[in-house]
Order: structure tokens, then C-alpha cells, then sequence
């Protein structure tokens, strides 16, 4: 179902197999932030929120922000303060408390 409309390569988006699998069964564990919108028309909000819930059934932690009319990797244009914002809250609360620097 993900769109992508100008690759002449068949990258297995929801079949199974291909990069959409393997980002959704990668073993890494660290901390993931989803940002996507339901206006963007090359990834589906859906297939956002598919795989953000197969992530967290893999045990990370998944956090995620939708914006309702953003295009596709232009959340931050269209809402700099808000993404900033969910983008610095999102890092802090990866950090230590409080933060080590070294």
C-alpha cells in the first residue's frame, strides 16, 4: 500500500519481503519517533501507524506525531515549532537523567 511512484524498483513495501520487512522485524531496540502526516501521498498514514505497532511488538518504544496536512518530509516547514519541539522532547527523554556530557 505505501505509494512510491518515481522508483522503478520493486522495494517490497508490504509484501514480506524487501526493506519495509526488514525495517519492521530490525532487531535494534532503541527508542523511535514517528512523524507523518495524513496528507503526505508517497507513505500512507496507515502504513506509518502499521508499522510504528509491529515496531512496539518488537518491545521499543514508539512514540509518533501526525499532522493532518503536511506533505510528504515537509513537516518541519509546515510546522517548525511544533516538530521542533516533538523532535527535543523526543531526544531528552533518550538521554540520561540528568544528562552525562563528556
Amino acid at each position: 500500500r505505501v505509494m512510491v511512484k518515481f522508483l522503478p524498483l520493486d522495494l517490497g513495501f508490504n509484501s514480506g519481503h524487501g526493506l519495509y520487512e526488514r525495517l519492521a522485524s530490525d532487531a535494534g531496540r532503541h527508542p523511535q519517533l514517528f512523524l507523518y502526516s495524513k496528507a503526505d501521498n508517497v507513505i500512507l498514514a496507515e502504513d506509518v501507524l502499521e508499522m510504528a505497532e509491529r515496531r512496539k511488538g518488537k518491545e521499543v518504544k514508539v512514540s509518533s506525531m501526525c499532522f493532518d496536512d503536511s506533505q510528504h518530509v515537509a513537516h518541519m516547514r509546515a510546522h517548525p515549532e511544533v516538530y521542533t519541539k516533538a523532535c527535543l522532547d523526543f531526544a531528552a527523554a533518550c538521554l540520561p537523567h540528568p544528562p552525562v556530557f563528556a
